[in-house]
């Protein structure tokens, strides 16, 4: 597992052949199922009335905001002038010269420090290309 930066998008996941040749393999099969399924359904007419009704439980917002920890979240201040302030040393920037991550709002220095005390942390073999 390769240490992502700061503020770097976490990589893309690109299906090795194999798995391209098995998401194939399984919807050509599921699709000869469906055909061979659907004319025997038809045949039986299995009525939907002798099945027990089962309705989902209500969709609960603040629970799935516990469950995420998007209640602790909050806002980023803004001051009389619509400038944000940095999550790291609460200086107001305007927010187009900004560096926005998962942890918040940095200005462009706190962005700086932030970013090469991760790239000093990473071991030697990481630089080699």
């Amino acid at each position: 597992m390769t240490t992502r930066l700061p503020f770097e998008p976490p990589p893309t996941e690109t299906p090795t052949a194999p798995q391209t040749a098995g998401t194939i393999a399984a919807g050509v099969g599921l699709f000869a199922i469906a055909l061979v399924i659907e004319p025997v359904l038809s045949i039986l007419r299995i009525p939907a009335l002798f099945l027990p009704e089962i309705e989902p439980p209500p969709f609960n917002a603040e629970a799935a905001l516990r469950e995420c920890n998007a209640d602790q979240t909050r806002a980023p201040e803004i001051d009389e002038r619509g400038f944000v302030e940095c999550a790291h040393c609460s200086a107001f920037v305007p927010y187009n010269s900004m560096s926005l991550n998962e942890d918040g709002c940095f200005c462009r220095l706190c962005a700086q420090r932030l970013t090469s005390n991760a790239v000093a942390d990473l071991p030697p073999e990481a630089y080699e290309l």
